[in-house]
């Protein structure tokens, strides 16, 4: 089916997702389009993980639609859903074997070939490997890496696999304030240079004000505000879901989150 200019890439329609009897996610509604960060936010065991799940196949949701492209990708095999998402979760698996970097970052050719890589993928490889600034680390264990350089392999990987959907499971989870900086820059750097689109679940909601386009809050599995950043993280809404106080401060040229 071909997109309409106007239709969003991926769409999320009255999802429902239960775990045996225990409900995780109702009736979610939500939209990604190209060129843009949507981040999800909300407290722990809201929902967040399983919703990205929803979205990737990896998780079969009881009600509801999801469609990618146009498609709905609950008749699309997964294969054909690699060719257009890319997956980073939270705590990737580190092979006991250690693989190289450059093997990692192969790895997200899989979609695309066969037993055997081609030159052309050998291109694409290390070109996304460059990009992330991780080319000089090609041929180091993967498991020897920082988790700033672990991030970065990772989004290499996802570059490598040409996907037009980044879903990313708190990409930020154990960086230090440099590296949290630094790999949400990459990622709006994706956006803006390959024109892909990224669902980020997003811990610290002060990296949400600054980097997402638009966000959607989750709460004991439901969407309970949405809309731009500013829209969504405001006193009332964080003091509500979070149980904390927080201020918008307007000093330093955008919004900052400041928890009292």
């Amino acid at each position: 089916m071909e997109t309409d200019a106007d239709q969003m890439y991926i769409t999320v329609n009255g999802v429902s997702f239960a775990y045996g009897s225990a409900p995780i996610l109702k009736d979610v509604n939500l939209s990604l389009d190209k060129s843009e960060v949507l981040g999800i936010i909300g407290p722990n065991g809201s929902g967040k993980t399983t919703l990205i799940k929803c979205i990737n196949r990896i998780l079969t949701p009881q009600q509801g639609e999801i469609a990618i492209d146009g498609e709905d990708a609950l008749k699309m095999s997964l294969p054909q859903i690699s060719k257009k998402i890319s997956y980073v979760p939270q705590n990737a698996v580190r092979d006991v074997s250690s693989p190289m970097v450059y093997e990692v970052v192969m790895m997200g050719r899989r979609p695309h070939t066969s037993w055997k890589s081609t030159e052309q993928d050998e291109e694409i490889v290390w070109k996304a490997m460059v990009d992330m600034g991780v080319e000089d680390l090609a041929t180091k264990p993967f498991d020897r890496l920082s988790s700033g350089q672990t991030q970065r392999v990772l989004l290499a990987r996802a570059i490598a696999q040409e996907a037009e959907i980044f879903l990313l499971d708190e990409p930020t989870s154990n960086l230090d304030i440099r590296y949290q900086l630094e790999v949400m820059g990459l990622i709006r750097r994706l956006v803006r240079e390959k024109g892909v689109g990224v669902c980020a679940i997003v811990h610290d909601i002060d990296l949400a004000m600054k980097y997402c386009d638009k966000l959607v809050m989750l709460d004991e599995g439901r969407i309970t505000y949405a809309g731009t950043a500013e829209e969504v993280i405001t006193v009332e809404n964080i003091k509500e879901t979070y149980g904390v106080d927080i201020a918008i401060d307007h000093n330093y040229g955008r919004p900052h989150v400041v928890v009292l």
